[in-house]
């Protein structure tokens, strides 16, 4: 479901335009922001920014609000995982794996671990 702030595109873009920014203090207070709107159109930059983002702090921000508008950001998210850099690659596993553990059933994780390993391997 899409949430759309079209009310007040300038402000959605000054977020966007500030998740770049030196201060991380700024970039935090600008990915809670846009998370807290649903930013749909900043889904791209959002994305974008969890390739980037050093602070780990930030980036778990990031994570939560690209979670926020998840329809919108999968685009993003797929494209991601096949970026030359790694933690854009690891930051959108991470993303589709929070997204996927609020979407499947509690018992799918052991099953699956469980299929991979086998049940007598004692890796669970």
């Amino acid at each position: 479901m899409s949430h759309k702030t079209e009310q007040q595109p300038d402000f959605v873009q000054w977020e966007i335009d500030l998740l770049g920014d030196i201060d991380p203090v700024v970039r935090l207070r600008s990915a809670v922001e846009l998370g807290r709107r649903q930013a749909a159109e900043a889904a791209p930059a959002l994305v974008e920014r969890l390739g980037l983002e050093r602070e780990l702090f930030i980036r778990e921000t990031l994570t939560w609000a690209v979670l926020r508008i998840a329809g919108d950001a999968m685009p993003y998210l797929h494209q991601a995982l096949s970026s030359p850099r790694w933690l854009a690659r690891m930051q959108a596993m991470h993303v589709l794996a929070r997204w996927a553990a609020t979407k499947l059933p509690i018992g799918w994780f052991r099953w699956s671990v469980t299929r991979w390993t086998g049940p007598d391997s004692g890796q669970l």
